[in-house]
């Protein structure tokens, strides 16, 4: 699926950049996994593997909050959302016909909670200036003001901090 390019221009291109470049991620992880498994290709020129598109988008938002657990964030836990781990046990179950155990759900609207959290509350540039995930809090705007009125006063006159 191709984005609109139309829906996309409505969002700043940062954050459309940082919601592809996760998605690759998740891509990337859940291929590696699959790899790990033994589930991928096994060599370069095997066919490739033909998989539900719910299986690999299930295993990408689940690689996703397993890294972020990996990294001390828990929005999703906060938010009121599934572990990573939960996510992989259901898929397994689900994958062997066993869907009967009341694991998570996995819906297009848990995926568009974990895409809302991303956007909402981590740093888009982060896993490329930081290498991982960073979360950012609530600014609060009396302490930013008084930060840059700070700045500002010590930059008078040409002079530096």
């Amino acid at each position: 699926m191709v984005a609109n390019p139309t829906v996309c221009s409505a969002f700043p291109p940062d954050m459309v950049d940082a919601v592809r470049r996760d998605a690759e991620r998740d891509a990337d992880s859940a291929a590696q996994l699959l790899d790990e498994l033994g589930l991928g290709r096994q060599q370069p020129s095997d066919p490739p593997v033909a998989l539900p598109a719910q299986l690999l988008l299930g295993l990408g938002m689940a690689m996703r909050l397993l890294s972020w657990e990996a990294q001390g964030i828990n929005l999703h836990r906060v938010a009121g959302l599934p572990r990573g781990e939960e996510i992989l046990k259901c898929l397994l179950r689900s994958a062997v016909g066993d869907e009967a155990d009341g694991g998570p759900a996995l819906t297009q609207e848990l995926w568009v909670c974990i895409l809302r959290l991303s956007v909402e509350h981590l740093a888009w540039q982060g896993p490329e200036l930081m290498g991982a995930d960073v979360e950012i809090g609530p600014v609060d705007e009396e302490c930013l003001i008084e930060a840059l009125a700070e700045l500002a006063w010590s930059g008078r006159h040409g002079g530096g901090r």
